[in-house]
Parts: C-alpha cells; sequence; structure tokens
C-alpha cells in the first residue's frame, strides 16, 4: 500500500475495521497486526510467491522486512510456494549472494530483516511448522522468453533499482502501466514477452528513453536498452504500428534528410499552430486528427518562437561580430 496516503488507509479500515479514525501510523499498523494474526491461526493453507529455490536443498527463500511471509508458510496445516522456473539457483551461497544483492540495490540494506528458508514439512518431533508443503513451478511464457532470444530478462531479481532511477517511471508512476504485473523498465521488456499478443502492449518498449541508467544500477547487469531496441525492431516487424504511425515517421524522414527542406516545413508548422486553440499559457490545448488524442488529456506545449538553428546562427553572428570588434 506505499502508493496510498495515510488518510486513505485510515478511511479503508474505517470501513472494513470498524477502526476509529486516526492517522496514527502505528495505531493503524496496530490494528492490521490484530485483525491479520487471527487470519493467520485460522488460516488451513498458507500461499505465498519465492525469491530463489535452492536446488542443492530443495530449500525455498522469501525475504521480507515485515514478518508476514513466515507466517504464511508456518502457521498454516499446507503451505503453497508459487514460483517461476527462473528462480531456481544452484546453491545455497548464490541464494545469500543474490539475496544481498537485491536487498541493497532494492532497499539500501546490508540484508532484509527476515530471510525465510523452507525445506519441506514439518518432520517428527518438529514443534512448527506445515504438515503439507507444495512448490508450483511456473513456466507461464518464460520457455518462450528463451527461446526468442530474451534469457537476459528473466535474470532479473525484482529489487525494483530500475524503477527507482528511471527518469520516465518516475515521471508518470506505476498506474500508467495498466494493469501488468510488472512495471517499470523491466516491466517493457517482461509484459510483451509474456503476453500471447504482445501488440496489445505495444506502447510498453516504446515508453524509455534509452539512456541507459537502468543497465548502470543493475546489480545482475541486465542490457535493459538493448532488449528494448530488439523488441521495438520485433515489433515494427509484426505490424504493430499503426498505418498513420508509420506514414507520419516516413515524412519526418523526408523532412529530414535536406537541411532546407525541414527548416521551411517548421516555420510552416510554427505558422499553422498560431491558429489552433490556446491556453492561458500559450500551450496548444486541442490538435487536430490524429494528434488530438494527445490533447484529450494533456496540453501540447507551445512551440518556440525561434527554432534552435536560427538561434545558434544569431548567437554565431553576434559572437563573430564581437570578437572582430576586439
Amino acid at each position: 500500500m506505499v502508493h496510498k496516503r495515510a488518510e486513505d488507509i485510515s478511511e479503508l479500515f474505517q470501513r472494513e475495521l470498524g477502526m476509529p479514525p486516526t492517522d496514527d501510523p502505528e495505531e493503524m499498523c496496530a490494528a492490521a497486526r490484530k485483525q491479520l494474526r487471527g487470519e493467520f491461526l485460522s488460516a488451513e493453507m498458507g500461499i505465498s510467491g519465492c525469491n530463489f529455490a535452492i536446488a542443492e536443498t530443495g530449500t525455498i527463500c522469501i525475504i521480507t522486512n515485515e514478518g508476514n511471509g513466515r507466517m504464511a508458510t508456518s502457521m498454516p496445516r499446507t503451505y503453497v510456494a508459487v514460483m517461476g522456473i527462473e528462480k531456481v539457483v544452484p546453491r545455497v551461497e548464490d541464494a545469500l549472494l543474490l539475496w544481498q544483492a537485491v536487498t541493497r540495490s532494492g532497499t539500501g540494506q546490508e540484508v532484509t530483516v527476515y530471510f525465510s528458508m523452507s525445506s519441506g514439512p514439518r518432520r517428527p518431533g518438529h514443534p512448527d511448522g506445515p504438515e503439507e508443503m507444495h512448490v508450483v513451478l511456473v513456466d507461464s511464457g518464460r520457455s518462450r522468453i528463451i527461446e526468442r532470444g530474451y534469457a537476459d530478462a528473466l535474470m532479473c531479481l525484482r529489487c525494483g533499482a530500475c524503477l527507482n532511477f528511471c527518469p520516465v517511471y518516475r515521471e508518470i508512476g506505476g498506474h500508467s502501466y495498466g494493469d501488468t504485473a510488472y512495471s517499470g523498465p523491466i516491466g517493457a521488456v517482461v509484459t510483451p514477452l509474456l503476453s500471447d499478443d504482445p501488440t496489445a502492449v505495444k506502447e510498453l518498449p516504446f515508453a524509455s528513453s534509452l539512456c541507459g541508467i537502468c543497465r548502470d544500477v543493475c546489480p545482475v547487469k541486465i542490457d535493459l536498452p538493448r532488449l528494448l531496441l530488439d523488441l521495438r525492431h520485433d515489433l515494427t516487424q509484426l505490424g504493430a504500428s499503426p498505418r498513420y504511425e508509420r506514414t507520419a515517421i516516413r515524412a519526418y524522414t523526408k523532412a529530414a534528410e535536406k537541411p532546407t527542406r525541414y527548416t521551411r516545413i517548421a516555420k510552416l508548422v510554427n505558422w499553422l499552430s498560431r491558429l489552433l486553440p490556446r491556453s492561458a499559457e500559450g500551450d496548444l490545448t486541442r490538435l487536430p486528427p490524429p494528434l488530438n488524442a494527445w490533447t484529450k488529456a494533456r496540453v501540447f506545449p507551445r512551440p518556440a518562437s525561434r527554432s534552435f538553428r536560427t538561434l545558434w546562427n544569431t548567437t554565431a553572428r553576434d559572437g563573430s561580430k564581437g570578437s572582430h570588434d576586439g
């Protein structure tokens, strides 16, 4: 609930738990703890994800800072772990190394508060633990990712470092990625690859400036910019881009081939933009179709009164005069 305000959480607790109005985090945590403890104690089955699965010992590892994960894995009679097939690591040492990497990259801690390891059901004489333990291995398109040459994307530890540093994600937030399970730079790669119809989420690989900061901060050095470019190429080959977009790109390419042609078209566009509706600040509030899809939800920044080329030439000319006069 990190995207919720304290007031929103308070309203939820008042409605669902009958809690008196308060914005005190400690009081709300105590109320949630009281409610959840009863649920854990009476649950017949606990279900969790999995951060790492150690092939050497058959151990399921979960890393948390709250401790609820341990309650789900040890208190109910039956424990079910659901894990992607890419979560398997060879040895205990590998899991411990990755535990440190994901923690430092995700939260800046040395290690998380809890590192829960489950290697099977409760044995005779043990005081606690589940009576049954089941592990569900999920493929759900992961083998297809490997076959298509995108195996590097499955190295992701889900630390969130790329989200923390991505300028696009920081500007638009996670909700802008829709109902996808993964957002940010890694989500822009993984979501289309896991989808049965990648064209349904074709915008995601293009929601990046390719600045490369995601690759630099990734603890396992996934080359996300390269994967995004490869995905863009694949989607283009599938014809995912609408015809008007392809036509616009070709027209821009033709215009940009000749500096003189580009300058004349830019002046024409600037002049035509003066005929369109503007806000009090001068921004364009309504563009003609098909560009009006942009202005349905936001304004379009007003064009500059003078182009960069004009400013450059003016600066160069004034500078030349000043040096000559000197």
